[in-house]
């Protein structure tokens, strides 16, 4: 499986806007990778984008990834959701003002986040609903697993209180690779 991970820094971005710290100042110069964005992972063999913090579209801009079919979230904390709009960014032809069917995003959700999802809001009610309406993304809702062509992904849950959240497993010709939500890197022991 071939993984890129597109921002690591947690919900604090690196440099902090205004800071002088030692560190913050070290970042400003010296750019990627002191430089560092909120959390998010991408799945080549998939196209799938995990998490999208505010700094998404700079972040996808910034790699190698040239198209995004799947997306799904870990958790619904600000810092892995704030870039949603990014699927407006992929689908819409602003001359048209309507999305390109060809560049729809599946948005792949444990059955456990469909409810709280509903609750991100905008001016236009439900910010899933609405982005579902105007074409930019296909909400595919699932128990336990997933199959994705030749990628099974596997949401398991972590007891965070009353917030769900999930760590991933993805699994594809004997190798498994696992996405942990709250540390926003690999578990030890994960092949890679």
């Amino acid at each position: 499986m071939k993984w890129t991970i597109l921002g690591s820094g947690g919900c604090m971005v690196i440099p902090k806007p205004l800071c002088r710290c030692r560190v913050c100042r070290e970042a400003r110069e010296r750019g990627v990778p002191y430089a560092r964005a909120g959390p998010a992972a991408f799945l080549h063999d998939i196209n799938l984008l995990i998490d999208t913090p505010a700094e998404i579209v700079s972040l996808l801009n910034r790699s190698s990834v040239d198209r995004v079919d799947y997306l799904t979230f870990t958790h619904l904390d600000p810092d892995h959701v704030e870039g949603l709009r990014v699927v407006e960014q992929i689908a819409l032809d602003f001359r048209t003002w309507r999305a390109y069917p060809e560049k729809q995003v599946r948005l792949l959700l444990p059955q456990q986040l469909s409810k709280d999802i509903r609750e991100i809001r905008s001016r236009y009610g439900s910010l899933i609903d609405f982005y579902r309406e105007s074409g930019f993304i296909r909400l595919t809702l699932f128990q336990d697993d997933v199959q994705i062509g030749d990628v099974r992904i596997t949401a398991i849950p972590v007891d965070r209180g009353s917030q769900p959240a999930f760590v991933y497993a993805f699994e594809k010709s004997g190798r498994r690779v696992v996405k942990d939500s709250l540390q926003h890197q690999a578990l030890p022991g994960a092949s890679r």
